[in-house]
């Protein structure tokens, strides 16, 4: 790893990653940030794990889509791209024959 890299991200000096986004590589500040949440979450975990919870992903939503420009209401939030793909499909009323094409660039 480059040395001026070496204290952003966890990694042993000795280690090389190409593509550490295929793995999800948290930097030293989104791990603190993480322990963070977790330690805050813990403290209350019947109201920060629900009313807050909820409250707390209503306004993330909210400035997400204003960040994107676009209409919160028509938007969800979603663990992963994969769990997003998903529930689009299962909300489509596909019949018995029909083909869906999914394209990549």
């Amino acid at each position: 790893m480059r040395p001026d890299w070496t204290a952003t991200f966890p990694l042993r000096p000795e280690v090389v990653m190409f593509n550490h986004a295929s793995f999800g590589l948290a930097t030293n500040e989104l791990l603190a940030r993480g322990e963070e949440i977790r330690r805050h979450l813990e403290s209350d975990p019947a109201f920060e794990l629900g009313e807050a919870l909820q409250e707390g992903l209503a306004r993330a939503q909210v400035e997400i889509c204003g960040e994107l420009g676009l209409d919160p209401r028509l938007c969800a939030l979603t663990a992963s791209a994969t769990s997003a793909a998903a529930a689009v499909q299962r909300s489509l009323p596909l019949a018995a024959g029909q083909i869906v094409v999914s394209l990549s660039n």
